[in-house]
Order: C-alpha cells, then sequence, then structure tokens
C-alpha cells in the first residue's frame, strides 16, 4: 500500500472510537513490555530482570517513593558481577498508546498472506502514537537528558515477510527504534503471542483466535465495521480529488469520490485566509470497483485564497 492510501486510511482510524475496556491489566502488560525492552538493551552484561517498584521517582540522586508520578518503574539488573538499578518513566500517554497499539499491532498472520491495508495504517497510526517517548534513566546517573530513548518505527514490508514465515498466530507486535544521545542502536522487534498474553491474565476479557473466520478474528470484524462506519474529514490535498478547485462548490451530499484520480488535482501548497480547506466528511467505500469516499456531511466552502478571492 502506497503512503497516500496508508495516509487516508490513517486519518480515519484516527477519527475511530474505539472501548479501552477489553484491556483490564494494561499495567501488567506495559511491565512485561518494558522488562523485556530493558533486559535486551542489557543483554551483554545482565542475565535477568527484577522489578522492584513502581512510583519511583529521583531525588538528590535517590529513588524515592513518589505520590503523584505513578507511570515509573524501578528494575534490579541482575548480571555476572554487581547488580545494576534501572530506572523507567514513562510518558503519561503510555498505557492510553498501548491500549490503542493492541487495536493495530496485532496481525492475523496466514501462510503466504501478507498483512491487509487495515493492518499497515493501524500499525502506521498507533505506532506512532505508542510511547511517544519514555526513556531509561541509570539509577546513579540521573539527568534531564534520557540515557535512552525509545520511539516506534514503522511496519515495513521486511517485517510483513518475518511474520508471514514465523507465525499463524496473532501476535502484539511492538516496534522500537532506540538510540541513545545522538547513536542509533539495532532497531528491536517484539512479538508478543496475544493468546499466550491472555493466558497469562494481561488481556483477560480479550476476544482472540477463539472466533475466527479465515485470518480474521472477531474483534477485527468489529474494528472494521467501525472504520466503515466513521466518517473522514476530507482536505483539499494534492492528488484526493479528480476534479479542480471551480468544481468543488457542486459537490452535494452522496457524491462519490474516487481516491485515485490524480489528473486536475488541487494545488497541496494551496492557502486560504481561513487555513486548510476542508470540504466536509465521508465514508470510505467504493464505486465502480475503485476506492471513493461518499460524501455524509458538506462544509460552508465561502472561504478564502491568499489573494482574498472568494473560491
Amino acid at each position: 500500500m502506497d503512503d497516500q492510501k496508508q495516509n487516508i486510511l490513517a486519518k480515519k482510524i484516527r477519527q475511530t472510537n474505539f472501548d479501552n475496556s477489553a484491556f483490564p491489566h494494561l499495567d501488567g502488560l506495559a511491565l512485561s513490555i518494558l522488562q523485556l525492552a530493558t533486559l535486551s538493551m542489557y543483554e551483554l552484561t545482565a542475565q535477568s530482570i527484577e522489578f522492584v517498584a513502581s512510583g519511583i521517582t529521583m531525588q538528590n540522586k535517590n529513588a524515592i517513593q513518589s505520590d503523584t508520578n505513578s507511570e515509573a518503574y524501578y528494575f534490579r539488573l541482575q548480571g555476572n558481577s554487581e547488580d545494576e538499578f534501572v530506572l523507567v518513566e514513562l510518558s503519561q500517554t503510555f498505557l492510553v498508546s498501548l491500549s490503542q497499539s493492541l487495536l493495530g499491532c496485532s496481525l492475523t498472520a496466514v501462510k503466504n498472506v501478507a498483512p491487509t491495508e487495515l493492518d499497515y495504517a493501524l500499525i502506521s497510526i498507533y505506532l506512532e502514537k505508542f510511547a511517544q517517548q519514555f526513556s531509561i534513566h541509570d539509577f546513579h546517573e540521573p539527568t534531564e537528558a534520557p540515557l535512552f530513548t525509545l520511539a516506534p518505527i514503522k511496519l515495513c514490508d521486511s517485517g510483513a515477510e518475518f511474520l508471514d514465515k514465523v507465525t499463524t498466530k496473532t501476535f502484539l507486535s511492538i516496534y522500537l527504534d532506540i538510540s541513545i544521545g545522538s547513536e542509533k542502536m539495532n532497531a528491536m522487534v517484539f512479538h508478543f503471542p496475544l493468546d499466550f498474553i491472555e493466558k497469562c491474565g494481561l488481556l483477560e476479557n480479550l476476544i482472540l483466535t477463539h472466533e475466527n473466520d479465515g485470518d480474521e478474528t472477531h474483534w477485527r470484524k468489529i474494528m472494521k465495521a467501525n472504520v466503515a462506519a466513521t466518517p473522514i474529514d476530507l482536505c483539499v490535498t494534492l492528488d484526493r480529488f479528480e476534479m479542480a478547485l471551480s468544481e468543488i462548490p457542486k459537490l452535494k451530499i452522496g457524491d462519490m469520490i474516487p481516491l485515485e484520480k490524480f489528473d486536475r488535482s488541487v494545488d497541496l501548497n494551496l492557502q486560504t485566509v481561513d487555513g486548510e480547506l476542508t470540504i466536509g466528511s465521508g465514508i470510505l467505500g467504493a464505486a465502480q470497483n475503485k476506492k471513493a469516499v461518499k460524501l455524509v456531511e458538506l462544509r460552508n466552502l465561502n472561504v478564502k485564497n491568499d489573494l482574498g478571492a472568494t473560491l
């Protein structure tokens, strides 16, 4: 799927509502992910990792229990020589981002079948939000700058091929790009079998592979239905519409706008007094076997461009 299609679908997914109640033990799942990520970065020196406490913060080079900072985890890394203590601090949106990523980062990979466009779009948008930044600090050397910064990387074709080869199960896949200061380390990919996570009691209410229909789980069908029923804002951008700018006011509710026609597109750099020109909202669908958006709402199009002319 090219970037344009992915961006269109990702924008729609941003506006889709979903219920987080299926994930009652996000703290436990987050802890498992952080333990694995931390241990992986210390794999040359650490043999095991032990969770010590949560709600820890640094003060005067000492770790103290915090009443306000509950999104911090304190680990003891047990190595060949001395034990090392590590403090992992999370952004305030970490658990929200994790719950969102659960809806998009688990691929139902079937042998010789690549992930769908919905997979790519979900992974793209939610991994951008996943753990926008959480940093790992050496306990003995607290500093304002993070020692380790973990950020997500997008799913690429090679990742999809890897999943096709290794699994026929549903996995939660976390793709992290790690850097120490300006130096980049090798990217890490974590694959968590969701049925195993469920058996551990971390996602006990999540409907997993028990209701498979082909390569679709029940909850993915629900997600697809939510996406299909959610209007997407339509902004005038390059390669989005077949029509010329002068034809936009002629639109009416129910019109189908093709998404794969590039000729006579509106210039991407069009500026208006009111900012970005939005014509309305619609629902993704198809017309004449091509992807299209069906208009369900039209906005006031009496805006002015940067020359003061009314469109």
